[in-house]
């Protein structure tokens, strides 16, 4: 599926697998940089998406948020990571990000990423 966006009469096509090529690299990045040290500091998968996909990235993200299960469960990992949080839902974050690891091998074991390797 292809979903296209206007912005400035120009268009922003994303489609889903080439959205996951991208986001799961920068997720995996995201979650080995985050830390339970009680900085504060959590920086997303977005930080790490290339400067010039961005846009298109964000778009993508904003309009399927509710359709991917993987997008609330990171949501909900970096926010309580940013608030000094230690889980969520009665979840330790811990196992949250084993969770997000197990989505992140199940993706890439149904799709066909040989860019993964």
């Amino acid at each position: 599926m292809i979903k296209i966006f206007l912005i400035d009469s120009n268009p922003l096509i994303m489609e889903a697998v080439n959205f996951f090529k991208i986001y799961i690299p920068a997720l995996e990045i995201a979650l080995e940089e985050s830390s339970f040290d009680g900085s504060f500091s959590a920086k997303g998968p977005d930080w790490w998406f290339p400067s010039e996909e961005y846009e298109k990235l964000d778009i993508f993200e904003q309009e399927n948020s509710s359709n991917y299960l993987i997008f609330s469960i990171v949501a909900d990992y970096f926010d309580a990571l940013a608030h000094n949080q230690n889980e969520v839902n009665g979840v330790s974050l811990e196992n949250i990000k084993i969770q997000i690891k197990e989505l992140i091998k199940l993706y890439k074991e149904t799709h066909d990423f040989n860019l993964f390797t």
